[in-house]
């Protein structure tokens, strides 16, 4: 007796179609229970060039306004820091020249 149910005479692959009904999920339910692929950098590009035009669009587009808001963000942060670090050496930042600026991020980068 075999553990697998066959398509009937001739047996075929040796297993037999089975239809499931499964709820629908929502997106975000589907992706949570999701596994994790791991793929290199080199894999991840050789799948986005085998996309069609518009979804490559689609995910370089998605790509660049992620990269936009990161340089944002630390652009953000840079400026925060020069803040508090002029600051703490009793100068303004927002009352500095742009040559003043630039002299003190240099003075930073070079004191010991």
């Amino acid at each position: 007796m075999s553990l697998f149910p066959t398509l009937g005479p001739g047996g075929g692959s040796g297993f037999a179609a089975q239809t499931r009904t499964y709820p629908k999920l929502a997106a975000d339910d589907i992706i949570a229970d999701m596994s994790t692929l791991e793929l290199s950098d080199e894999q991840v590009i050789s799948l986005v060039r085998g996309l069609p035009a518009e979804r490559k669009r689609a995910a370089l587009l998605a790509l660049a306004q992620e990269a936009r808001a990161g340089r944002e963000d630390r652009l953000r942060f840079g400026e925060a820091q020069l803040r508090r670090a002029s600051a703490q050496r009793g100068l303004d930042w927002d009352r500095l020249s742009e040559d003043e600026r630039e002299s003190f991020v240099d003075a930073l980068l070079h004191e010991k």
